[in-house]
């Protein structure tokens, strides 16, 4: 017997069927499948309406936080100010450490400075006090110079003295010479008579004859008086230049003396001039060590401070890094997430992609990650690679920009693998040009990029863009 069913179950059976849909496609979306709930019974469509309308405002918002996520992780990417504040940290500590090197290398000099400052103005002073005893010495030599000088003045006037004497002792000389010729001729005469007397004259030829002898040996002595008096006075002529011309250098000396005592004065007075600007140096060098030992305590303080400064630029960097890398974390499982990959926002995610690699291996050569060579990779095996291969464009001017861009795409990699090299090799000159390098080459690829952006920003088509 067959049953015909009434009205009434037929629309339970009918609303539990577009209940069973509606889970179902809600299932649907919350696994991935689908991302709206398709149209169903017309007795849940409005429901499924009102949950749509609900998707599409969560979809909405998911666009906008990857695209924010996605601009703040770029924005990231650009603080590179990190590096080079340590590089000037690192230059500012090496010229701190020089100048309190130099500091304290000059704080020891001055103090060597001062020492032979303080032995050179003992020294002057010593001289000061040799040169005032030897003015005094000499003056007194002086003195007895000049004592002696008026004996001998007064012993050459008494020899010139004694040779006007001798000019009188000559003349008398003279005088007894002629008596002594007269007597001579007297007693001639007196022989003469006495011969004619004959032997009445013979005892007075004999007186005359001893008158004659007396006479002959008067001259004799008068000649050798004459003679002796002639050689003294001779000798008292020489004796008298010889003491004229000592007196000349004995005066000539004399000023010569007066001169070097004059000279010695000036000397002294020099030296102690020398003495007192050498103490004031020397007070002023005292000084000039205590400042300098000031600088090299405030060079160690600021040595300090540049270490510590060091280590705070590294923190923060570092600090910049771990955040870098927890946006980034977002920023993929957002774009995972999201159900529409237009072209202009996987192209916008490979620009950060890209920007990612520069900023890895930046912080690679700053110290705060490792990275071996092998996790580079190539142009294909990127996220940007698999997206232009897996692109057919329309447009050939599309085309022509993909093309230009693949050279510089694949130096962009080999540099950076370069770069991960030379760093694990210690090399941080060579891994610091090759990161110069990239910068040179990532921003031709993003200009690319952004051409191809604008070619393609009325195309809204999805794609099968995946995480590599």
């Amino acid at each position: 017997m067959l049953f015909k069913k009434n009205k009434k179950d037929s629309n339970s059976y009918e609303q539990g069927h577009a209940i069973e849909q509606f889970h179902n496609a809600l299932h649907e979306v919350n696994s991935g499948t689908n991302h709206y709930i398709e149209d169903g019974n017309h007795n849940l469509k409005k429901t499924s309406e009102i949950v749509n309308s609900i998707l599409k405002k969560k979809y909405s918002g998911q666009d906008y936080n990857v695209d924010s996520i996605n601009k703040m992780q770029q924005h990231m990417t650009t603080m590179t100010f990190v590096k080079d504040m340590v590089d000037e940290v690192n230059l500012q500590i090496d010229l701190v450490e020089t100048v309190a090197s130099t500091s304290e290398e000059m704080s020891t000099s001055i103090e060597d400075v001062s020492q032979f400052i303080q032995h050179s103005s003992n020294d002057a002073r010593i001289i000061v006090e040799k040169t005032d005893e030897a003015v005094e010495n000499i003056s007194s030599a002086l003195s007895g110079t000049s004592e002696v000088m008026n004996s001998f003045t007064e012993i050459k006037e008494m020899i010139q003295d004694v040779h006007k004497e001798m000019q009188s002792i000559n003349q008398m000389v003279d005088i007894i010479k002629g008596i002594a010729d007269q007597t001579n001729l007297l007693a001639l005469n007196a022989s003469i008579e006495a011969a004619r007397a004959g032997d009445a004259g013979r005892g007075f030829a004999v007186v005359a004859n001893e008158i004659k002898k007396l006479a002959e040996n008067t001259k004799e002595s008068v000649g050798f008086i004459e003679n002796t008096t002639v050689k003294l006075s001779n000798g008292m002529d020489s004796t008298v230049k010889e003491m004229e011309q000592t007196d000349g250098l004995f005066k000539e000396g004399n000023k010569r003396i007066e001169t070097s005592v004059s000279s010695l004065e000036e000397i002294g007075v020099s030296v102690n001039s020398i003495y007192e600007n050498m103490l004031n140096i020397s007070a002023n060098i005292e000084e000039q060590t205590a400042a300098s030992e000031e600088v090299a305590a405030s060079m160690s303080q600021l040595l300090d401070k540049s270490v510590t400064l060091k280590e705070d630029c590294h923190k923060t960097g570092n600090g910049f890094f771990e955040i870098s890398g927890m946006i980034d974390n977002v920023r993929i499982e957002s774009w995972d997430d999201l159900p529409e990959k237009t072209d202009a926002r996987s192209i916008e995610i490979s620009i950060t992609d890209h920007l990612m690699w520069r900023w890895r291996v930046y912080n690679m050569i700053l110290g705060y990650t490792s990275i071996k060579a092998e996790q580079v990779g190539d142009h294909t095996t990127c996220r940007l690679g698999k997206w232009l291969s897996s692109q057919k464009f329309d447009n050939p001017e599309c085309e022509r920009i993909v093309q230009k861009m693949e050279q510089p795409h694949k130096q962009l990699h080999l540099l950076a693998k370069d770069a991960v090299i030379a760093y694990n090799k210690e090399n941080l000159d060579e891994a610091n040009r090759c990161l110069y390098e990239m910068d040179k080459v990532s921003a031709v690829i993003i200009e690319s990029l952004n051409l191809l952006k604008d070619k393609l920003t009325t195309r809204e088509v999805k794609s099968n863009y995946s995480v590599s």
